[in-house]
């Protein structure tokens, strides 16, 4: 495995940036900062190793979750090449203390920024993004099509009949590999998924 390190669905909101862009090349003024408070709750989903008194790893997401609407459906096509804000407010993030490898694809330990992107052929792609260079940037998830560079790891599409009425993320136990597991994203009537490997420590 080849490892890699990166500096770098509410994907309607992503129409108004270039008009963004565009202003801030014009020399139009930019708002005053001011702040806005918000409390809202985030779904996790964990997978952690116990043995006798101590741990051996684990990791864990954490994410908004916007409502699922049928007109999301609609707009997949235009949005097709642009990276999308996974889940609702704030980054969702993936805090492991363990390695992980999606295929050939490994994350080292560390805090990372998820995000989607669904490419021209259908395709859709996972973005591990490392968060230093968002945060020296100040970026919004609102702006995570702005970011660069990044981990790719591809999904796997399918459609289910078991609509999710907002934003599912899973990290499902897989009984057939050894310390094997499933990221699983359903959202509507879609599922995007990737099989993953961890690195638990063993006594």
């Amino acid at each position: 495995m080849t490892p890699l390190r990166a500096r770098a669905w509410l994907p309607f909101l992503f129409a108004a940036l270039p008009l963004v862009a565009w202003s801030a090349q014009q020399g139009v003024p930019r708002a005053a900062q001011r702040p806005f408070p918000e409390q809202t709750a985030r779904g996790s989903t964990r997978i952690y190793y116990w043995g006798g008194n101590h741990s051996g790893g684990q990791a864990q997401i954490h994410f908004g979750q916007p409502q699922w609407h049928d007109s999301y459906d609609e707009k997949l096509d235009s949005l097709s090449g642009k990276r999308w804000r996974l889940g609702q407010n704030f980054w969702t993030t993936l805090d492991t203390n363990l390695d992980l490898a999606f295929g050939e694809i490994e994350v080292l330990a560390g805090c990372w920024y998820l995000a989607l992107e669904r490419n021209v052929d259908g395709s859709y792609v996972l973005w591990v993004l490392d968060p230093i260079e968002i945060r020296d940037a100040h970026l919004d998830a609102f702006q995570v099509d702005q970011t660069k560079g990044g981990l790719a790891i591809a999904l796997e599409h399918k459609a289910v009949a078991v609509k999710a009425e907002k934003l599912q993320i899973r990290l499902d136990l897989d009984a057939t590999r050894k310390d094997g597991a499933k990221l699983v994203i359903h959202f509507g009537k879609h599922e995007l998924s990737a099989p993953l490997t961890m690195t638990p420590e063993r006594d």
